[in-house]
């Protein structure tokens, strides 16, 4: 039976094509009115639409409302279906990746056990509580997946290395994101978004924090009037290089300098 809870709806169970209606000797046709979430128990050959999938065992496959989907005998897997009208509930289901191979996946078949018995039983709390934990644990393993498919390779990093390089030997030039990017052989931007992927921070704030230590310290240590100081750091105009420095450091390069000189230097 099917437990329908406000606008959300389940039914789960052990899935064999062999014994279902509808299997032929080449496998199980099935067209969906709702979210089927199949948990493979071996490697299986699924087809949906006109692409073949070759699954390992442990595989969520996700198929959505609406298609059709083939599984090529022998199969066994876990399901569960969701069928719900709210609109948020179907845009997060709809986010999810056609497959993905679970770390966990024996708790979460056991999980799906727990749904169906739960059913059987008509015991809706029961049933609640053990989507509650299959959800919880579905978005974990989504999102661990998520990170790792994140992890700058090698080369990624090497990328990234030579273009700080860079910076930091021209931060007090020009230093354009399209000369980085051209030394290190990338797109402007591609390099601005690995940059900020492996860095945390976008090209624009790492070489601005080089030229502002180097500024204050040039502020803090020498006598060096304010507008040579913009100069040196990279910076076309004084007036642009005080609008920086307030807006990141709060104050004007001459209030830092008379808070900071060491040497006591007189404007």
């Amino acid at each position: 039976m099917d437990i329908s809870i406000r606008d959300f709806s389940c039914r789960a169970g052990h899935f064999d094509p062999t014994l279902a209606s509808g299997a032929t000797r080449g496998g199980w046709t099935y067209t969906t009115r709702s979210y089927h979430f199949i948990l493979l128990e071996r490697t299986t050959r699924v087809t949906i639409g006109d692409e073949t999938l070759s699954l390992p065992m442990d595989t969520l496959l996700c198929v959505r409302p609406g298609e059709t989907y083939t599984v090529q005998l022998p199969c066994s897997a876990y399901y569960i279906l969701v069928g719900t009208e709210d609109e948020s509930h179907k845009t997060y289901l709809d986010s999810w990746p056609r497959t993905m191979v679970l770390c966990d996946a024996e708790r979460c078949a056991a999980l799906m056990r727990d749904i169906a018995m739960a059913e059987q039983e008509e015991n809706v709390k029961k049933v609640i509580s053990a989507v509650m934990i299959l959800s919880d644990i579905l978005e974990q393993e989504r999102r661990v997946q998520q990170d790792a498919s994140r992890v700058p390779t090698e080369k990624t990093r090497e990328t990234v290395r030579r273009g700080i390089e860079y910076m930091d030997a021209h931060f007090r030039e020009k230093c354009t994101l399209e000369e980085v990017a051209s030394y290190v052989g990338r797109s402007a931007i591609y390099f601005h978004d690995t940059f900020e992927e492996v860095a945390g921070e976008s090209p624009y704030e790492y070489i601005t924090r080089l030229r502002l230590n180097e500024a204050k310290r040039l502020l803090a240590f020498t006598s060096e009037p304010p507008a040579d100081i913009a100069v040196r750091c990279g910076y076309g105009s004084q007036s642009y290089f005080n609008y920086v420095f307030k807006k990141a450091m709060g104050i004007t390069p001459l209030t830092y300098r008379r808070e900071n000189n060491k040497c006591l230097c007189k404007e």
